[in-house]
């Protein structure tokens, strides 16, 4: 099988200064862009800086390294398994059932 060849990424060019100033509501006054390795990955990344800086958008590009073999995706089912989320959401399904009920049980009690 061919190794998957490494490409540069411009996370910069991925959306449009239009774009995050129709999603946050205000304008683009730049964008700053990096490119580093992240958990041994190549990644690149840029952020879209906006006047209010807590609406400024990032976004991360993350790549398989052909050099190592690590691939991207079992990195992100070995740290998030997917039958986690699904423990956690019946879970917590659970738990909004149950204060439902216990609510729903006191207010049909007659005064």
């Amino acid at each position: 099988m061919a190794q998957p060849v490494f490409r540069q990424i411009d996370a910069c060019s991925l959306l449009t200064s239009a774009e995050i100033e129709s999603m946050q509501g205000e304008a683009v006054t730049g964008t700053i862009p990096s490119g580093e390795a992240l958990s041994g990955f190549p990644s690149t990344q840029c952020v879209f800086t906006t006047v209010t800086p807590v609406n400024s958008v990032g976004v991360v590009i993350t790549q398989t390294d052909p050099k190592s073999g690590l691939r991207v995706r079992n990195f992100g089912q070995e740290t998030f398994p997917p039958n986690a989320a699904r423990r956690r959401e019946k879970r917590n399904t659970t738990k909004r059932k149950r204060r439902r009920g216990s609510f729903l049980t006191s207010a049909m009690k007659p005064s």
